[in-house]
């Protein structure tokens, strides 16, 4: 017998469950399956032979920012910026080991949202339908129609939040384009979104729960230092701003400080 160990990559489209804050678990169902055929001169699709249906379920996660001052309130309380826009890149060639210069690249164009008002809020859900940002688009989540206007940045308000929904597991960039008014800009980011998973024993059959979490943050061009990747375990994070002239980069994170919460 000759063993073929076969991969593949699936992307998740607009359609797909977001894994929020609630209890609920709600999953992305894929089945995977070959179909084969015994004729080794054959470029056709297979005979009908196909292995049995394997489900492989997959989540979807949310990044939870902050933009907050370097300066605290006098009663030292954080203080929210308006006006920081933000950009979000799938990652690729990333360099992210300890005593090295963290390294990567942006793998194409910055993710799309579909940015969606209703009762509760403006929320930002990943979009890879073809329609172009600035034009309306309706997706279907479950039974429920969404129609929102496509987008390839958020702009805090003034709680100065900016969160992206519908984000799988991977390596992200975060690119900050408009820093608030009288503040420096932060150098892009270093994002590294997993996914966690608990199951009811130790079978690994049942799944109990799914989170993710954040296992480093770290400003591209600094020196990743032992203990100081920022981890988070849950989503959420802060970007800090400070205001003056920026600097010039000396190779480490200059003016720009970055924390992690939850």
């Amino acid at each position: 017998f000759v063993y073929v160990d076969l991969s593949y990559k699936a992307t998740l489209n607009e359609n797909a469950y977001v894994l929020g804050g609630g209890s609920e678990l709600v999953e992305n169902m894929n089945n995977a399956y070959l179909t084969t055929s015994n004729d080794p001169n054959s470029d056709t699709e297979g005979d009908g032979t196909s292995t049995p249906e394997v489900p492989v379920p997959v989540y979807t996660f949310t990044l939870d920012g902050t933009k907050i001052a370097g300066e605290k309130n006098d009663n030292g309380e954080n203080v929210p910026l308006a006006g920081a826009t933000f950009k979000l890149y799938k990652a690729k060639d990333v360099t992210a080991e300890v005593g090295q210069e963290v390294k990567a690249e942006k793998d194409g164009d910055a993710i799309k949202f579909l940015k969606v008002t209703g009762g509760s809020g403006t929320r930002y859900i990943k979009y890879t339908g073809d329609t172009e940002v600035g034009s309306e688009a309706t997706v279907e989540i479950g039974e429920t129609s969404i129609t929102g206007i496509v987008v390839d940045s958020i702009t805090t308000g003034e709680d100065g939040k900016f969160v992206f929904e519908g984000l799988g597991a991977g390596d992200y960039i975060l690119e900050e384009t408009v820093p608030p008014t009288g503040y420096n800009k932060c150098d892009d980011i270093l994002i590294q979104l997993r996914e966690k998973v608990e199951y009811e024993d130790d079978s690994e059959e049942v799944v109990k729960s799914v989170v993710g979490e954040i296992i480093a943050k770290l400003p591209i061009g600094s020196t990743y230092e032992d203990g100081k990747n920022n981890p988070s375990t849950s989503t959420q994070f802060e970007v800090v701003n400070n205001k003056g002239t920026l600097l010039p980069s000396t190779g480490g994170i200059g003016t720009t400080i970055f924390y992690a919460v939850g």
